[in-house]
């Protein structure tokens, strides 16, 4: 399993601090389409999935933004297109979000929505 990113990291405490059900990390699909792809979290028994991007903004001289970074290239959109387009082929609903979720409750709000729809339902403390 790879390092956790420092995204992961936070996601990952939030999935505890809002009580949501464990997630798998690194769960590996798409394997019988000879693909090495991984959510990096998911509720394999509701097909649900999040997928976390890094995305780095520089300013240019011109003082436009510029975003780098694996999912800021063509090729990265495309791998990420390729792979999100399998995952709903296989039945998968897939959240992503980057840092800019993280400013407010956006990415743990949307996937309590998202397991709720899936008919998760909080356990009373």
């Amino acid at each position: 399993m790879k390092q956790p990113s420092e995204l992961e990291k936070e996601f990952a405490r939030l999935c505890v601090r809002y009580k949501l059900p464990v997630p798998c990390r690194e769960h590996a699909f798409a394997l019988d389409m000879n693909r090495r792809w991984r959510f990096d979290f998911a509720w394999p028994e509701v097909k649900l999935a999040v997928e976390l991007h890094g995305l780095v903004v520089v300013r240019a001289a011109s003082g436009a933004q510029i975003v780098r970074g694996c999912h800021g290239t063509v090729p990265g959109m495309i791998r990420d297109m390729d792979k999100r387009n399998a995952a709903i082929l296989l039945g998968w609903n897939v959240l992503t979000f980057c840092q800019n979720h993280f400013s407010g409750d956006a990415a743990i709000a949307m996937t309590q929505r998202a397991l709720v729809a899936k008919g998760w339902r909080r356990i009373a403390a």
